[in-house]
């Protein structure tokens, strides 16, 4: 057992817990600690279990997932967290509260409508994150090359962790006057909505989720809808099908749509797993945007700035607190 990662799950439904516990059952790395119909029983047997990994239902009756969030708080533990849960609009602001405490991702329970294929993605889902946030602990430097400039375009994109980097960015940015601000950002379908809310309320600029075939104002804010990917054409946002993409909104689809205009763009590429992003900043890159990557130290998961920083086409590598400085001294 020493060498495998511990999973610790709360689910008060017997059939979904049973569901999460089959998800590792073939898998050799990974072991079952404990499985609780609480969240509360879960935070009792904390130190005894100490797993690697959280996976919890976000509404249970004893404890639900933002009750686990504070308690590991309270107790001064640091265990990743990702909020399993069925959507419902009346529980989507609390939900994404659990990423404000701390939670690492929300992930959607399988549907009753096609439960195999959903759980099939799921499955993959969760385990590919899993191995991502365990293993993931490689480091990498590198040093700016390009002189600031102003731009008209500021690209970013994330994935795991970045709901909450990008609430602290937009929360201490300046008044955008002429600069817009495009944002992909890993999520599920129905939440972004919420999560554009949310930013519109933190800030001082105008924060919305993206239409299709919205004219573009100077000074806005965009976030693109759980499910698409945001293209920018002819100063209007096209919105097209994510679902033959690995990951939408696809950060690689919307910086390749600002190629045209690279020379006035600035893309950034904030915590999360795989590489999404890193070829879409290299065009950029190579067209004469600026490009910016968080560091490893305040990512939640050095995966996608790490992807982007190994091709050498970073010219700023920021730790968070600093981004919104960065953004502020670029902007118009």
């Amino acid at each position: 057992m020493n060498n495998k990662i511990k999973i610790a799950i709360a689910e008060d439904l017997d059939f979904f817990r049973s569901v999460f516990i089959d998800i590792f059952q073939d898998e050799k790395e990974f072991v079952i600690v404990g499985a609780y119909k609480s969240g509360f029983e879960l935070l009792e047997n904390i130190e005894k279990i100490q797993p690697d990994i959280i996976l919890s239902d976000f509404h249970m009756e004893n404890g639900t997932g933002l009750d686990i969030l504070e308690g590991l708080r309270e107790k001064n533990l640091v265990i990743p967290v990702i909020i399993i849960s069925s959507y419902t609009k009346q529980e989507s602001e609390a939900i994404l509260n659990c990423l404000d405490k701390g939670a690492i991702d929300i992930l959607e329970k399988p549907t009753e409508q096609s439960f195999k294929a959903s759980f099939d993605l799921l499955r993959k889902s969760l385990l590919k994150k899993i191995r991502y946030i365990y293993n993931n602990t490689s480091k990498i430097s590198f040093y700016n090359n390009k002189n600031i400039k102003d731009v008209d375009y500021i690209l970013i994109g994330a994935s795991t962790g970045g709901t909450k980097a990008i609430e602290l960015i937009l929360r201490s940015i300046k008044k955008l006057e002429k600069t817009s601000i495009f944002i992909s950002q890993h999520m599920p379908p129905r939440y972004t909505k919420t999560f554009a809310q949310r930013l519109n309320e933190i800030g001082k600029n105008k924060v919305v989720e993206a239409l299709d075939g919205e004219k573009v104002e100077m000074g806005k804010i965009y976030v693109a809808p759980g499910g698409f990917n945001m293209i920018f054409r002819d100063n209007k946002i096209k919105l097209s099908d994510g679902a033959n993409y690995i990951v939408s909104p696809n950060i690689d689809v919307m910086f390749e749509s600002f190629l045209p205009y690279s020379k006035r763009t600035c893309g950034i590429i904030l915590t999360g797993m795989g590489s999404d992003g890193a070829l879409g900043l290299k065009k950029l890159h190579e067209g004469g945007a600026i490009t910016v990557a968080q560091d490893e130290r305040t990512s939640v998961v050095y995966g996608m700035p790490k992807a982007a920083a190994e091709l050498f086409i970073v010219d700023y590598i920021l730790p968070l607190n600093l981004i919104s400085d960065f953004i502020d001294s670029i902007s118009k």
